[in-house]
C-alpha cells in the first residue's frame, strides 16, 4: 500500500513539473501604447481581463504566436507574463488598433546610420511617443531590438527599432529613416562572398527534412534574417522547415573535403492577422543531399510537368510559377445540360525564388481552346452538394474569418454561376444572437433574421437542409424549390 508520505511527495513533484513545463523564457517586451489595454486570461475574446494596462507600461512576452482557443489559426495572440500570472494580448490589437508594440531583441546588436535630415528618438515605439532627443543625419546608432510587425509611415513599410543613441540614451526610432553602414560585414562571416565559384540555377532537395550547414561541411544549421538583413539569427543544428519547399536558388559552389557545397538563399514571407514579415534564409548544402540544375526553374518546371495538365489549363494558371505537384484540376458532377465540363481548380504558385504561396481556388468551365473562370479565388474554399436531388451539384462558397462566417450558394447554368442564397453569422465577437439569410427568390430578394439562443450551436442553426427535393433553412419554416438560380415557393 502506498503511504501518505509517498503520495504527498509525488503530488509535489507533479506540481513542480507542471510549473516548470508551463514556464518559458522571456523573448520580447510588449510596450503599451493606449490606456486601458486589456490583458486577457485566455487566448479568446470571450475571456475576462486579467488586468488593464495604461500607456507606457510594459509586459514580458514569452510566446509571440498562440492560436485562438476557439478560432485556431484564424486569430493569434501574444502570451505574456505579469507577476507570475500568464495572460494574452491579441495580435490584432497590435497590428490594427496600435494598442501595443512587441519588441524582440536582436541576436547581435549592430550599427546603422540616420538617413534623414533628422529623426526623433522616442520613449515608445509609436508616433505618439514622447520625444527624448533629435538625431541629425549621419548619426550612428546601435540597433538593440525590432518590432514584431511592420508599420506604414510616410509611405514606407518598416519596423520600429529600439536603439541606443550617441548620447547613450535608449529609445525608439522608425527603421525606415535609418540605413546600414557601408562597411557592414556580410552576415555569413565564416565564408566570405568571393569564396568558391559563382554559379546559376537551383537545387532540389532529395529529403523532406534536408540537412543544411552554416558553412561548407561545418556546423549544422542555417541563417535567418527577420525583415531581410536587419538582424541575423544563427539557427544552430536546425533543419529547414517543410513549408519552405524543396527548391532553392543557388549562387555559389565551393569544394570542401572532396565534397561540393552549394550556397542557397530564399525569402520566406509570413502573414497572419494583418501581421507580415519577410525572412531571408541562407545556408550551405551538400551535393549528396540535392540535385543541382543549371537551367532556370520556370523552364525546367514547365518541361518536366508539361504532360500533367492540358496546355490550355497551364495557360490559364501560369500567371506566376506554377507548383505542378500540389495543383489539382478536379472534374465536377454537372449534367449534360451544361454542355461543357466544369472543374474545381486548386492552383498553387511559387514565388520567383520558389517559396510556396497559399493556393487560389476557381470554378472553371472548359471550352475548346481555353478554361474560363466562373467563380474566382476570393472565397476561402468551395464545397459541393446536390441540394435539390436533381443529380447536379450546387456550389457552396465559404469564407470563415475570426468568427465571421459567410456561406454563398450557387447554381451553374448556361455558363454562369447564379447565387440563390447567402447565410451570414458571427459566433465570436458579436453580441447579437442571430444569423442573416439572404434569399434570391423568383419574386425578388428577401432578407430574414434567424434568432439563435444563447446555448445553441450557430453552425447548426445557421445552415441549410434538404427535404423532398426542396431547400430549407433551420429556424425558417418555409422550403423552396431551386430552378435556374432562383428559389421558388
Amino acid at each position: 500500500m502506498i503511504s501518505k508520505i509517498t503520495l504527498y511527495f509525488a503530488s509535489i513533484f507533479i506540481l513542480l513539473f507542471n510549473c516548470k513545463k508551463e514556464s518559458k523564457e522571456i523573448i520580447a517586451i510588449a510596450y503599451i501604447l493606449e490606456d486601458k489595454t486589456c490583458v486577457y486570461t485566455e487566448p479568446t475574446r470571450k475571456s475576462e481581463c486579467l488586468v488593464f494596462l495604461n500607456k507606457s507600461a510594459t509586459i514580458d512576452v514569452i510566446d509571440k504566436s498562440i492560436e485562438d482557443k476557439r478560432l485556431g489559426q484564424q486569430f493569434h495572440w501574444r502570451k505574456v507574463i505579469l507577476e507570475g500570472k500568464f495572460g494574452y494580448l491579441p495580435v490584432e490589437g497590435e497590428v490594427t488598433f496600435f494598442q501595443f508594440a512587441t519588441i524582440a531583441p536582436v541576436t547581435r546588436p549592430y550599427r546603422m546610420v540616420v538617413n534623414a535630415s533628422r529623426i526623433r528618438l522616442r520613449n515608445l515605439p509609436s508616433l505618439k511617443g514622447e520625444v527624448l532627443e533629435l538625431l541629425p543625419t549621419g548619426d550612428q546608432v546601435m540597433i538593440l531590438g525590432l518590432s514584431a510587425t511592420r508599420y506604414q509611415i510616410d509611405g514606407i513599410s518598416e519596423v520600429w527599432a529600439r536603439i541606443k543613441a550617441p548620447s547613450d540614451k535608449i529609445g525608439f526610432a522608425f527603421l525606415g529613416y535609418l540605413k546600414s553602414q557601408e562597411t557592414t560585414v556580410s552576415s555569413n562571416e565564416e565564408v566570405t562572398e568571393d569564396e568558391g565559384e559563382t554559379i546559376q540555377g537551383f537545387v532540389e532537395f532529395k529529403s523532406s527534412e534536408p540537412i543544411v550547414y552554416l558553412s561548407p561541411g561545418g556546423e549544422k544549421g542555417y541563417y535567418s534574417e527577420d525583415y531581410c538583413s536587419k538582424g541575423v539569427t544563427e539557427n544552430l543544428g536546425a533543419t529547414l522547415a517543410k513549408d519552405l519547399g524543396k527548391y532553392y536558388l543557388v549562387n555559389r559552389k565551393i569544394l570542401s573535403r572532396e565534397t561540393n557545397y552549394y550556397k542557397i538563399k530564399k525569402i520566406h514571407w509570413y502573414s497572419s492577422d494583418n501581421e507580415s514579415m519577410d525572412t531571408c534564409i541562407s545556408a550551405w548544402v551538400s551535393e549528396k543531399d540535392v540535385e543541382y540544375h543549371r537551367e532556370t526553374f520556370p523552364s525546367w518546371n514547365m518541361e518536366k510537368n508539361k504532360d500533367k495538365f492540358p496546355e490550355k489549363f497551364v495557360r490559364f494558371a501560369n500567371q506566376e510559377i506554377l507548383d505542378f505537384e500540389k495543383t489539382e484540376l478536379i472534374k465536377l458532377n454537372f449534367s449534360e445540360s451544361t454542355k461543357k465540363q466544369i472543374y474545381h481548380a486548386i492552383i498553387y504558385y511559387l514565388t520567383s525564388d520558389m517559396a510556396p504561396l497559399n493556393p487560389d481556388e476557381y470554378i472553371l468551365e472548359e471550352t475548346d481552346n481555353s478554361f474560363i473562370s466562373l467563380m474566382s479565388s476570393k472565397y476561402e474554399k468551395f464545397s459541393f452538394q446536390d441540394l435539390n436531388a436533381d443529380g447536379i451539384n450546387e456550389i457552396i462558397a465559404v469564407n470563415d474569418f475570426r468568427g465571421s462566417h459567410t456561406y454563398e450558394y450557387f447554381q451553374i447554368s448556361n455558363s454562369q454561376a447564379f447565387k440563390f442564397l447567402t447565410i451570414e453569422y458571427n459566433d465570436y465577437e458579436s453580441d447579437e444572437n442571430k444569423c442573416i439569410a439572404k434569399l434570391n427568390l423568383a419574386s425578388g430578394e428577401k432578407s430574414i433574421s434567424i434568432k439563435v439562443n444563447q446555448n445553441d450551436d450557430f453552425s447548426k442553426i445557421c445552415n441549410h437542409y434538404t427535404k423532398e427535393m426542396k431547400i430549407g433553412i433551420y429556424g425558417h419554416k418555409i422550403q423552396y424549390r431551386l430552378e435556374n438560380g432562383k428559389l421558388i415557393l
